[in-house]
């Protein structure tokens, strides 16, 4: 893997579907504002990605199949304790509180545009997100 450049964060896709997983991946990874990213498909494996390096941010489908976008970021902060999490989903903000999420938390609602991801990433950068 390439090392990170000071402009270019470090940033942790975890969907458990494939095709959202290659978008956000092309989408992030192209153009000013290009991340280095590196795309998962479950919990396990997310949680394997952080031990071995040290991420910016982290972007979460919030319903999965092993758990919930929140519970693995809870489990995330524990091997990483200051790593943003934005989460992403289908469903509405409302539907995502039974699922963990929480109002002060950042989540952005697909279909999203590359516009909107970014935006919520500098967010969570930014430390607006909730700890």
């Amino acid at each position: 893997m390439a090392e990170q450049s000071p402009q270019r964060t470090k940033l942790l896709v975890v969907d458990d579907d494939p095709l959202v997983r290659d978008a956000v991946t092309i989408m992030l990874s192209v153009g000013p504002k290009k991340f280095d990213i590196t795309a998962v498909g479950d919990s396990q494996t997310a949680l394997q990605a952080v031990r071995q390096h040290p991420f910016g941010v982290a972007l979460i489908d919030v319903v999965m199949p092993e758990m919930t976008g929140a519970e693995l970021a809870g489990r995330l902060r524990q091997e990483q304790s200051d790593l943003p999490v934005v989460y992403v989903s289908g469903y509405a903000s409302n539907a995502v509180r039974d699922h963990g999420v929480q109002s002060d938390d950042i989540f952005v609602q697909k279909p999203y545009t590359p516009d909107q991801l970014i935006a919520a990433i500098k967010l969570a950068l930014n430390g607006e997100a909730r700890s």
